[in-house]
């Protein structure tokens, strides 16, 4: 049984990886193929409080510079946690590959765990579209009925940075480093949390993560419909805690992740027709749905361990301050 364990972690880890470099491919060739419609568009700027308010508009030279930054932001999120990992974590893989050992749930190698969690998010994300398609619901999005086109990348790489910056660095990392100078905390301490990657996760921490994720999904009500509620905050959950245990690169990477797999058919094709796909690209189609399958699949046991820790955690984290408060009274003169 561990063995085979092994072989399917070995499978998601590599696939994952292969993943990962062709959306990074497909990220900056539609940057590239989108140049010039870019230079002649706009974008909407919003503020996420939670649900969308617009502020304004970025305009030709000022959306291509955004965009920019976009593809800069998490070309950086990659190649910081590709730095933090080191050399360290790499012999880590590899003892894990040769002793048939897969890393721990709630190890803290960085893409080790954004791995664990996308394929925990993409279990419970799939068997909830399979509950909702099988009810006879047809889910609203607002990336349908457009096609693909240049629009679709800009719009997954602006959530993947934008939203965390909002929802994760502005909604969680500001309030817990607001509360660890309340504490004490002084210098750079009392701004690193802003960044996530803490030391300890505890009560505030729990209560911000939980206060933030239902924004996220609140957020994701208006575009999509009450359908999204529930899958959005599970997934503003599982990133929270991957903001807190690695950081906000983490972040931006998982959310990344998630996003991108809708653009590797136009990337890997891009004079793809939605209209009458060739051949060639309903073949990779399937492939891909295979791979998220897989994936889905094996990441039923990280949904459920993560689920077993993630409630021990919290049934933890309210005893002890329970136990706090029945020592203060007992203390008390």
């Amino acid at each position: 049984m561990s063995q085979l364990y092994w072989l399917f972690w070995l499978g998601g880890v590599l696939t994952l990886m292969t993943f990962i470099t062709m959306e990074v491919g497909s990220l900056l060739w539609n940057f590239y193929a989108s140049y010039d419609q870019v230079l002649a568009s706009s974008t909407t700027m919003y503020v996420p409080i939670p649900y969308v308010v617009e502020v304004g508009e970025l305009h030709g030279g000022w959306f291509l510079a955004w965009y920019v930054f976009l593809v800069c932001a998490i070309l950086a999120s990659l190649v910081h946690l590709a730095l933090r990992s080191g050399i360290g974590d790499l012999k880590k893989l590899g003892r894990a590959i040769y002793r048939m050992e897969p890393p721990s749930i709630g190890t803290r190698q960085p893409y080790m765990v954004i791995f664990q969690i996308f394929m925990a998010n993409l279990c419970f994300a799939t068997v909830y579209a399979l509950i909702i398609i099988g009810a006879g619901i047809t889910p609203a999005s607002p990336l349908s009925g457009g096609g693909i086109s240049w629009k679709l990348p800009y719009a997954l790489a602006n959530a993947a940075v934008y939203e965390e910056l909002w929802f994760r660095m502005l909604y969680v990392g500001v309030p817990i480093a607001l509360l660890g100078t309340a504490k004490g905390a002084r210098g750079i301490d009392s701004v690193r949390p802003i960044f996530g990657n803490v030391e300890t996760i505890g009560t505030g921490h729990v209560v911000i993560v939980i206060i933030s994720s239902i924004g996220f999904g609140l957020a994701h009500v208006p575009g999509w419909d009450m359908y999204k509620l529930l899958p959005s905050t599970l997934a503003g959950l599982f990133i929270g805690y991957i903001f807190l245990r690695v950081g906000l690169s983490g972040a931006i990477v998982f959310h990344f992740m998630i996003d991108y797999l809708a653009t590797l058919v136009p990337v890997l094709n891009p004079a793809v027709n939605v209209d009458s796909l060739p051949v060639n690209d309903l073949i990779l189609i399937m492939v891909i749905g295979l791979f998220v399958l897989f994936w889905a699949v094996f990441g039923a046991v990280y949904l459920v361990n993560y689920a077993k820790m993630g409630i021990a955690h919290f049934i933890s984290l309210f005893k002890d301050e329970t136990s706090e408060e029945c020592s203060e009274d007992i203390q008390a003169p």
